[in-house]
């Protein structure tokens, strides 16, 4: 037979490589090995919200204008809380000198905002000025504080937002804008931004930062993880009894997220290790698969870090995936060939004999199935999420990686040894297993009715559940309550109302159109639409400025917040503001006001907001002139939209994942009947995790939206065993029922393994202390288990039902 033949030539192939070109093989080995721990200095972590999106994306693009027009502005908060009052002197004092050192000693540092800081918009006669809320010299006398406070509480726009109404609590805003690439700090060797402390004997501030390199200087690619631990020092420094802290913005989250990343990956890759170990002492109960699986899983992981290293592609929180995908299909795939080595072994002794069966048996049913894994990470690719992608190809690079080394680094450990002696009797013995095997597999074929009934009213349960699958972009969501750092940005959104924000870059067809009162006035309902918004907590643009400096000139009166019908008027109250020294006007428009901003922040990142952001074009477009660009920008419009792309990117992954593997399984099984026969215990576990969400309420997010691709390519790897192996047998035995047993008896064992494999070292996954991660570790457990329950029930099942081989004796 050609197939036998061509399995033969391939076994030969590698025998020879690992027995007469050992040392070679070794060698090459090893160098392979060098270069990745050389690769692995190299590597990255980028989690920011414009790593999500590829360059060419209209997001990314607009996002690039915004930038260029307004600069990267990022907002981040401080919540001062005190045990008495905000208003008193002490408290103030606090505050006054918390906001001088976050100016003077922060990072990339750009505005600072504050009640010791924040200017005033008042008018003496027919003039306009501008002066602090709070002298220079702060007040001691209670009664003059309480009367500032009453201001701010009584105040319209920005300045009400700093002060809770019950007076015990406000806020610093800060912003960093235009920060580097790249800077240089003074480290006197590596420079670790993670653990400043440990290399350095200081933290990085302000005056530390180089933006040119010199002799002793350490280069940091990652200059925004600068900010929390410089912060975390300001704050250290300036601390009050009776007053406490809490910061968050994206810097801080970020910083905090990525030092979880590290820490969860060390830890999965130890557990990954551990739980691998104790599998294969259980199942083989030898040391040799255990060194043969754990050399392998390292190898895998260094050749596919060292080479993003090398490559220059950072890692995200995403890639945990495939820590996990290589320590599974390593073992899985090492559980395969080694059960056919031992299936040789104990009949006939000889090592080089088994060895050699063991690769006739395994190479093309283990090849198959890392063609199927690979495609479907590379479905991913039709995500347009650069981090999906990079996973995918990894992932998919993971598996031929991972086959080639169980192909190379196996039989060299297996082939060392004696042979062993047999004192057989002609007759295999069949052991206690096989023979509950065997019991299953008449089982199965006796009972097709109660499987046929069974399998539908599950099928018409999970249906259901597919149509209550939420999306929820919100990235604390996908952290989990359970970090503290997620449980700060919380308590600060429940305090201040918001953690979140977005800009509406407005693009007017002309200059000098952003003075205008009709344009104004249409900006400010258009701004009154999206206050609106239910999870909107506050927006600001030019027209509060104008509305608030219109109500000074009239004499405080609120009935004058508003925007006045005058294009003169305006033109002159800005003229006025620019004269009294106000520096607003650069954050809110442009130089030849034609563009415009409105910052929008809101208290949660949901659906919803993704809704509104689709929207926001076409509501616009009743208040602005025809020509105008109406674009939502900032961190949480990039996040939102690329939840979007990923929800349409997922259902092209799958199907396209889905109709591959198809053929595939069509062209190795030689029928298009078998061929789709086989996908349907396939499409069983997919179905399971998909209605699972909907009926235990679990989102889609970043991470468990790359379930369903994932899962298909893993869980088609037993059926295609299953399959491949039923078939050699019915070639031999020519009876369906006998096929079926002698199947079950010699891979009954590595399918129910591998599974086990599978299902704990996904579960892992469940304790990394990342929401998501966890959802997605117990329902890729409950996918892996129903891929098997698929394949040693529906498969037998429907085999025997549709008999799509010929006449059986």
């Amino acid at each position: 037979m050609k197939k036998t033949n061509w399995q033969k030539r391939v076994a030969d192939f590698w025998l020879k490589a690992v027995t007469e070109r050992r040392k070679l093989t070794i060698v090459l080995l090893v160098l392979a090995l060098f270069i990745g721990l050389a690769g692995l200095r190299e590597v990255r972590f980028d989690d920011s919200y414009e790593a999500l999106l590829m360059e060419d994306d209209q997001v990314m693009i607009n996002q690039a204008r915004f930038a260029e027009i307004f600069g990267e502005e990022q907002m981040h908060f401080i919540l001062i809380e005190a045990e008495d009052k905000i208003f008193t002197h002490s408290s103030l004092q606090h505050i006054k000198n918390l906001t001088v050192t976050i100016q003077e000693q922060l990072p990339f540092v750009n505005d600072v905002i504050s009640l010791t800081s924040i200017d005033l918009i008042d008018s003496q006669g027919d003039n306009l000025v501008i002066r602090s809320l709070i002298a220079e010299e702060l007040p001691e006398d209670q009664a003059v504080l309480s009367e500032i406070e009453n201001k701010v509480l009584n105040s319209q726009g920005q300045l009400k937002d700093l002060l809770t109404e019950d007076g015990q609590a406000t806020g610093i805003i800060f912003t960093l804008q235009d920060i580097p690439e790249k800077v240089f700090v003074d480290s006197n060797g590596s420079f670790n931004h993670l653990r400043q402390e440990e290399t350095m004997d200081r933290v990085v501030l302000k005056g530390d930062v180089h933006f040119e390199n010199s002799p002793g200087f350490s280069e940091v690619t990652e200059p925004i993880m600068l900010v929390r631990p410089a912060l975390n020092a300001i704050l250290a420094d300036h601390n009050t009894r009776g007053i406490t802290e809490t910061p968050t913005g994206m810097a801080i989250i970020a910083f905090e997220r990525e030092l979880l990343m590290v820490e969860e990956f060390s830890l999965l890759a130890l557990l990954a290790l551990a739980v691998s170990s104790i599998l294969l002492m259980v199942i083989f109960r030898s040391f040799r698969p255990l060194l043969g699986a754990l050399l392998v899983i390292l190898a895998a992981l260094i050749f596919i870090f060292g080479a993003q290293g090398f490559l220059g592609i950072s890692l995200t929180m995403q890639s945990l995936i495939v820590i996990i995908l290589v320590m599974v299909i390593a073992v899985s795939y090492s559980i395969h060939f080694i059960n056919h080595f031992e299936f040789n072994f104990k009949k006939t002794g000889a090592r080089l004999e088994s060895v050699y069966y063991a690769y006739k048996e395994s190479t093309w049913p283990i090849l198959i199935t890392a063609v199927t894994t690979a495609l479907g990470f590379v479905s991913f690719l039709l995500v347009p999420i650069a981090p999906i992608r990079i996973v995918g190809l990894s992932s998919a690079a993971g598996a031929f990686i991972t086959y080639l080394l169980v192909m190379t680094v196996l039989p060299l450990i297996y082939l060392r040894g004696k042979d062993k002696k047999i004192n057989s009797t002609g007759i295999a013995k069949r052991s206690k297993f096989e023979n509950l095997m065997v019991w299953w597999a008449d089982l199965v074929v006796t009972h097709l009715k109660t499987v046929v009934i069974i399998s539908l009213l599950l099928v018409v349960l999970l249906v259901g559940g597919l149509f209550r699958i939420t999306v929820n972009p919100d990235a604390m969501d996908m952290l989990g309550d359970g970090l503290s750092f997620v449980q700060d940005a919380r308590y600060i959104t429940d305090r201040l109302g918001f953690l979140y924000s977005y800009d509406v870059m407005i693009e007017l067809p002309e200059e000098e159109m952003g003075r205008r009162a009709d344009i104004l006035q249409g900006m400010a309902s258009f701004q009154e639409e999206l206050q609106g918004y239910r999870e909107t907590v506050t927006a600001a643009s030019l027209v509060d400025l104008i509305k608030e400096m219109n109500m000074t000139m009239n004499g405080g009166d609120s009935d004058y917040y508003i925007v006045p019908d005058d294009d003169n008027l305006i033109s002159q109250y800005l003229l006025m503001y620019e004269f009294a020294g106000g520096e607003g006007l650069d954050n809110v428009v442009d130089f030849g006001y034609e563009n415009l901003r409105i910052s929008v922040q809101i208290s949660e990142a949901s659906g919803e907001v993704l809704n509104n952001l689709n929207q926001i074009e076409e509501s616009a477009a009743q208040y602005f002139p025809a020509g105008t660009n109406i674009t939502p920008v900032g961190d949480v419009a990039m996040m939102l939209r690329s939840l979007d792309h990923l929800s349409s990117g997922q259902i092209r992954s799958l199907l396209t994942a889905v109709i591959v593997i198809t053929l595939i399984m069509m062209v190795i099984l030689k029928s298009v009947k078998l061929g789709l026969l086989s996908m349907i215990p396939n499409a069983v576990p997919i179905l399971m995790i998909l209605g699972s969400m909907g009926l235990l309420g679990f989102p889609l997010d970043f991470v468990t939206i790359m379930l369903t691709p994932m899962i298909l390519g893993i869980a088609v790897d037993d059926t295609v065993h299953y399959f491949l192996h039923f078939k050699e047998e019915f070639a031999i035995h020519r009876d369906y029922k006998k096929a079926n047993q002698e199947n079950f008896r010699k891979i009954g064992k590595a399918l129910i393994s591998t599974t086990l494999v599978l299902m704990l070292g996904f579960g892992i996954l469940a304790l990394v202390n990342v929401a998501s991660f966890t959802t997605m570790g117990i329902l890729a457990a409950v996918g892996i288990f129903t891929a098997l329950a698929a394949d040693m029930i529906i498969a037998p099942a429907l085999v025997t039902y549709f008999k799509p081989y010929e006449e059986e004796n």
